[in-house]
């Protein structure tokens, strides 16, 4: 079960084969509010694992749906807040404190799987919607050394990414700003702040284009800079 801390509810996430069979919960979307969710509630109201190894399950409590003779369930931790609540049933065997640790530990190691793939899924949809901006934009290790490009900024420039890609910008530099405009920029984004300006830079043609420039600093969670967004 997935746990909502907001809404207070418990949402189905899977049952396995065996416990579906003859089980009155068929649908992956079945919630349940605190207060209803029965023995579940105890995981999250104790924060710590529950073992019922003589189960007699109430006519509401969503456990009646299935066939359970004993079980432990254990909370799954997301940033140090309950996420999920898993159950291990049905045991021959009464469960003990050696069934605990191992299911702690698989439930942990599922939900790193799950987070990691969320987390690409997201940098694989950013990516998407970086490459298709209007906006051309590139992207810059905390050294100023450009690590990616977009395709409308290969347009504006003239630059294709791999030509781009592990140089600095000083390639784009028209001749029409004094250093100490440069000197401010520089003293600007590494203070962590963006900075923003009109500015006319170089094609890889040699013309000249004006453009309205910001740059954004990425802070790590050191609250260093780690890569600049221009």
């Amino acid at each position: 079960y997935l746990f909502d801390k907001i809404e207070q509810k418990f949402c189905l996430a899977n049952w396995s084969t065996r416990e579906l069979q003859g089980c009155e919960i068929l649908d992956a979307s079945s919630l349940h509010e605190m207060g209803e969710a029965g023995l579940w509630e105890q995981v999250i109201s104790q924060g710590q694992p529950v073992i019922v190894n003589c189960f007699e399950a109430e006519d509401n409590d969503p456990t009646a749906f299935a066939s359970l003779e004993r079980f432990v369930s254990v909370p799954v931790l997301s940033n140090q807040e309950i996420a999920a609540v898993v159950i291990l049933a049905n045991s021959e065997s009464d469960y003990g404190s050696e069934e605990i640790l191992e299911l702690t530990l698989l439930a942990d190691l599922t939900w790193k799987i799950v987070e990691h793939t969320k987390a690409e899924e997201i940098k694989a949809l950013q990516a998407t919607a970086l490459e298709a901006a209007a906006n051309a934009i590139f992207i810059t290790d905390a050294n100023g050394v450009v690590e990616w490009s977009n395709q409308a900024w290969s347009e504006l420039s003239g630059y294709r990414m791999e030509e781009i890609v592990g140089e600095k910008p000083k390639i784009l530099v028209s001749g029409e700003y004094e250093l100490g405009f440069y000197k401010h920029l520089l003293r600007t984004i590494k203070s962590g702040h963006a900075w923003r300006s009109e500015m006319i830079n170089r094609r890889k043609d040699g013309s000249y284009y004006h453009s309205d420039a910001t740059i954004t600093p990425v802070k790590g969670e050191d609250g260093r800079n780690t890569h600049y967004i221009v």
